[in-house]
């Protein structure tokens, strides 16, 4: 079997693929809470086949806030369809594999008067998930409609400029850095990442603090609790860096703002939103408010850097970052993880599941009518595993695991089996005991973990490449995908592939393995194309 732990190289200074890019200028009448955007995508055809259409999710339409008055592609007016959240813009011609599309849009929004990430509250108006975003493509545009129960989205990672400008004197915090602010208008970059959130407020009074490279900027309604959110932040970065992989940006902004009374808070790339009822007490240490911003921040890589599909996966990020603030406590503060571990995922666990329907943890997010049983068994049950998985592997392999698989997943899209193989690959240790009682995947029936292999020429590979698969195990159908790019399906067999037409780049090779039960295997290993 080839060992990924030995196969996952450190972060690569070799450039990414090209991304999706947005230009984004938004007008903004703080007391309507209105706005007026015009949004330019440059989008990258990175799927293998010609496009008609580029699809977007578009939150807003589900509070009915959204309005579209122009759309156009290539430079020309086209025709568009919108069915609730998701919006449709054909093209004039197919896009071919390796080509680039303009779309430019021109619409506006009505941001509901009601506290939220999309929403006005008595102090902010909070713009998460604010304007139409690329689906990703999956055999198949990534249609959904969006629904009200956890964080029903799914984005890949792109860059974006940003231009906002207020009527009135207001302060921002924001995803990416900030390029410029000419008194009522800022400029904003962000490079690599998944989206971009805005929270804006006359109100915000900033605290700041370092956090190795990173600079940490708190903006607090609460002024006396902004040096408090910046202490917290700062000591959460900075161990999530040396614990799962550096901070992939160069700023990070917390912003406390008028949720919903017990919401928490809520992630973006780069941002972090923590509800304005937060308590955070002097010392913090074992508090909620000081798990909740430990929380949020671990989203930061399990979200944000390492991405996943929130909708049909959301346990690969939420277990993730429910867990991390407790690993913390389980290597660091020995003496308050009893305590954190009850009141975050063992207190009443066994009533909450059963009321909950003890559903698997790899539950979609249609698996659940509210969010109630949803933080049930993907948060808390998700975490349970998790602690289990660590007490099996040992913390050391346990911690050099999430390291690998954040070093093969950053600015890519995990998925769930994948990183269990991955997890199996660091222990000699029988994971499918544990997985089996945790999770419905079919391979966890396996008595023993089966035993396949994918074998990759070493180096960049070129125009063709030759990728040996073999198993133990009768297969019924053999998937290689380089990330959104299909390039082989049929029978378990060592194809070359032809990349000829792939843009230089690294990627994520992902092999999937259907066997003659039904049951899916997959693995894993990020590679460079150079030709």
């Amino acid at each position: 079997m080839l060992l990924l732990s030995a196969a996952v190289p450190p972060a690569s200074l070799a450039s990414p693929p090209p991304l999706p890019h947005y230009t984004l200028d938004a007008t903004l009448r703080y007391s309507e809470a209105a706005l007026d955007v015009a949004e330019q995508v440059r989008y990258p055809n990175l799927t293998g086949v010609p496009l008609d259409r580029l699809v977007f999710q578009v939150t807003p339409a589900y509070y009915g806030a959204f309005s579209l008055q122009s759309a156009s592609a290539n430079g020309a007016p086209t025709t568009w369809t919108q069915d609730g959240t998701v919006l449709d813009v054909l093209l004039p011609t197919p896009l071919s594999p390796g080509a680039w599309a303009t779309v430019a849009l021109g619409f506006s929004l009505a941001v509901p008067h009601q506290p939220g990430r999309f929403g006005v509250g008595a102090r902010t108006i909070a713009l998460g998930n604010w304007f139409p975003i690329v689906v990703p493509y999956r055999d198949g545009w990534f249609r959904h409609q969006y629904v009200d129960v956890g964080d029903a989205f799914f984005t890949e990672v792109a860059d974006f400029d940003v231009t906002l400008s207020a009527d009135v004197d207001i302060s921002a915090a924001h995803s990416g850095t900030l390029v410029s602010h000419d008194g009522r208008r800022w400029t904003f970059h962000a490079g690599s990442v998944r989206d971009f959130a805005l929270v804006v407020s006359p109100s915000f009074q900033r605290s700041q603090a370092q956090a190795g490279a990173a600079e940490i900027d708190v903006y607090a309604l609460r002024p006396e609790l902004g040096p408090r959110f910046a202490t917290v932040a700062q000591r959460y970065v900075d161990w999530y860096s040396s614990t799962f992989g550096t901070y992939p940006y160069p700023e990070l902004d917390v912003a406390e703002v008028d949720l919903p009374p017990s919401y928490g808070g809520m992630e973006y790339p780069g941002l972090v939103m923590i509800g304005a009822d937060t308590v955070l007490p002097d010392p913090p240490d074992g508090s909620y408010g000081e798990y909740l911003i430990a929380h949020e921040i671990a989203h930061q890589w399990f979200y944000s850097w390492v991405g996943n599909d929130q909708l049909h996966d959301p346990w690969l990020d939420e277990a993730m970052a429910t867990y991390a603030p407790l690993l913390y406590d389980r290597l660091q503060r020995p003496a308050l993880f009893p305590s954190d571990w009850a009141a975050r995922v063992s207190s009443g666990y066994a009533n909450r599941v059963a009321a909950a329907g003890n559903k698997p943890v790899n539950s979609s997010i249609d698996d659940f009518p509210s969010d109630g049983p949803y933080f049930t068994i993907v948060y808390r049950k998700g975490a349970r595993f998790l602690g289990e998985l660590d007490d099996t592997m040992g913390d050391e392999a346990f911690v050099q695991f999430l390291r690998d698989y954040v070093a093969l997943f950053h600015d890519k899209v995990a998925t769930p089996r994948a990183y269990l193989d991955l997890a199996q690959q660091h222990t000699a240790q029988n994971l499918n005991p544990l997985e089996a009682r945790f999770f419905s995947y079919g391979v966890a029936t396996y008595p023993a973990p089966p035993a396949w292999s994918i074998t990759v020429p070493p180096g960049p590979l070129g125009a063709q490449a030759t990728i040996a698969v073999s198993a133990d195990f009768p297969v019924s159908t053999l998937e290689l995908q380089l990330d959104d790019w299909t390039l082989y399906n049929g029978p378990l067999a060592s194809p070359t592939l032809d990349l000829s037409s792939i843009p230089p780049g690294e990627y994520v090779l992902l092999a999937r393995l259907t066997d003659t039960q039904g049951a899916l295997l997959e693995r894993a290993q990020r590679v460079t194309v150079q030709h």
